[in-house]
């Protein structure tokens, strides 16, 4: 039996969607979320998928790169088509600020075309009109967690519109999507359904299209080179370290603020209690977990545990 990985590993990610030799993958992609025809020709991958992009970065070594662009190497695709640009996300966790950060992505992809030689056109006066450059650019992300509390579905596509009359700008000139993975498609979307179920499991269902089949095989582990394979460990390694800190630190910070909300003896003390508590130990796991990364980077999460605890002692 050919043994799966899951396909929200970063580097498994990058290579579903940035691959040259697979951009059919991409093609359905565009199509089954944003709702576009996009001729193979027509389409281009900004970053394509390279293993050898991947030789610089350890992702078990204190000094990676800056987080924004080991993020840009491990996780984002960038397409461009006739109909604007197209940015695609992982996110498996929720993290401070999430909304505004891809807000700012969209944001700073639309206005990078500003002034674009390559894009901007002549006005009636013979002078270059800056802002004709600029193209529509829509994002979508994929989610691990729940993002919106009251809504049913995992689809949201969010864009400029008057929220009294409905009324939308044509074409909009940002569109931000998220796809939650925990969350049943949208009723009657087969495809949709076919993509939530190859990004949790690895597997494409039988009903399928056949990009999504194509998907399927080609991150199977019999199908990855060594390189890939290793790559693929350590950035798993990684996760599980941070797995571990945030477990830890939570743990930590809920007996601590118990113990002072309990010795305030009111509610208002307990929910301050909890609060500072889980603060304080929240920060201050995150500075023992740097320095035993720093020195001990091949610790599995275990180790990374017991030693964490024995800094307590």
């Amino acid at each position: 039996m050919t043994k799966l990985i899951a396909p929200t590993n970063d580097l498994l990610f990058k290579k579903t969607l940035a691959s040259e030799d697979h951009k059919t993958i991409l093609q359905g992609f565009i199509h089954d979320f944003f709702n576009l025809q996009v001729s193979l020709a027509n389409l281009t991958i900004q970053n394509p998928y390279n293993i050898h992009a991947y030789d610089h970065i350890n992702p078990d070594h204190p000094d990676n790169p800056p987080d924004h662009e080991l993020r840009q190497t491990l996780h984002d695709v960038a397409a461009t088509c006739p109909a604007g640009d197209i940015q695609t996300e992982l996110q498996i966790r929720h993290e401070a600020n999430f909304t505004w950060r891809v807000v700012y992505y969209l944001a700073a992809r639309l206005a990078s075309h500003y002034n674009n030689p390559a894009l901007a056109q002549t006005n009636p006066f013979g002078r270059i009109d800056r802002y004709s450059s600029l193209i529509p650019v829509r994002s979508m992300n994929i989610l691990g967690f729940n993002l919106f509390h009251d809504h049913g579905h995992a689809l949201t596509r969010l864009g400029l519109l008057d929220p009294d009359t409905g009324r939308r700008l044509n074409p909009d000139p940002l569109t931000l999507g998220f796809f939650e993975l925990r969350k049943p498609a949208p009723r009657n979307n087969l495809k949709l359904e076919c993509w939530r179920h190859y990004w949790r499991t690895g597997q494409a269902l039988d009903t399928a299209p056949p990009y999504i089949h194509e998907a399927a095989y080609i991150i199977e582990l019999a199908n990855l080179t060594r390189q890939e394979r290793d790559m693929i460990t350590a950035t798993e390694r990684q996760r599980d370290k941070i797995d571990a800190m945030l477990i830890y630190s939570e743990n930590q910070g809920l007996e601590r603020g118990r113990a002072e909300g309990k010795a305030e003896g009111k509610a208002e003390g307990r929910a301050e209690g909890k609060a500072e508590g889980r603060a304080e130990e929240r920060a201050a796991a995150q500075t023992r977990l740097a320095e035993i990364l720093r020195h001990h980077p091949e610790a599995d999460h275990q180790t990374i545990l017991r030693m964490m605890t024995e800094a307590d002692d």
